[in-house]
């Protein structure tokens, strides 16, 4: 289980992803509560027609909201540019309860005892928001394969990967094997390959976080704000002062591991000093 909850998580790193996580949430919200009425909510307060539109409406707004804040402001804050996947667990844990807490404060029974009323509340937003939540993880999982799909050029003969610019296009195609890692260079990207015994290296412009999401389930994994190394060329793995070195093959180039992704590594390469 453990090992299981280390795995990297990347499904909502950018815009993109975060903004079809919004506004999936906002629009199945919106239809769902007015055409299923979950819990008879209708009924909780004397209205119909359009006032009891924009008061079930009203909830899916205030969820899209605290999801925005959350994943917009708050991880920029806090600096989190990717979860592991027990930390997007629980991060989702961590909006449901701002989500009812809010939803507490504004239709809640406040003359009630606090608890049992915000509980049930948390038990409707949890059930509420479960859905569309993992319904747009789904599809940005699904989008993200198709996208790896239409740039990874493959061959039973040659077995080609393509490394796309920011609009899709494939710039550079090659084994994956011969890549040794890439690096961020402004609106850049440069990818470090081997061509026979010589090491050689292009500019593409795309971002890392393209790349590391493209790739997602390849031996291209991100290291570093900076880094994405191909784990099957790491010669070597060094430990100083709590901080991991990768040294990689062919080269004398040593890419560091930043603290994000040191517990990332740790299960992805099971012979990495503790």
């Amino acid at each position: 289980m453990k090992h299981f909850l280390s795995q990297p998580f990347t499904l909502i790193d950018n815009t993109k992803q975060k903004l079809i996580l919004i506004g999936f949430c906002l629009v199945f919200g919106i239809i769902f509560i007015n055409i299923f009425l979950p819990f008879n909510i209708n009924l909780w307060e004397k209205d119909s027609g359009i006032q009891q539109f924009f008061r079930l409406s009203s909830f899916s707004f205030i969820a899209a909201i605290v999801i925005a804040c959350s994943q917009f402001l708050v991880r920029k804050l806090l600096k989190i540019n990717s979860f592991l996947l027990g930390g997007f667990l629980l991060w989702f844990f961590g909006e449901v309860i701002i989500i009812s807490l809010i939803l507490h404060l504004i239709y809640g029974n406040l003359t009630f005892p606090f608890w049992p009323e915000y509980l049930q509340s948390f038990r409707y937003t949890f059930f509420g928001t479960l859905i569309p939540y993992f319904s747009s993880i789904l599809i940005i999982y699904m989008l993200q394969q198709k996208e790896l799909n239409a740039s990874v050029v493959s061959s039973k003969g040659t077995g080609l990967i393509g490394i796309p610019d920011e609009n899709g296009v494939v710039k550079l195609s090659l084994l994956l094997s011969n890549i040794l890692y890439i690096e961020s260079a402004d609106n850049y990207i440069a990818v470090y390959y081997l061509d026979v015994d010589q090491i050689k290296s292009i500019l593409i412009r795309n971002t890392l976080k393209n790349i590391e999401n493209i790739f997602t389930n390849s031996s291209l994994k991100r290291c570093h704000r900076s880094y994405i190394v191909n784990i099957n060329m790491i010669k070597m793995v060094q430990k100083k002062s709590s901080k991991l070195y990768l040294h990689i093959k062919n080269t004398t180039t040593v890419i560091p591991v930043s603290r994000n992704y040191t517990t990332a590594f740790e299960s992805i390469i099971p012979s990495v000093p503790k």
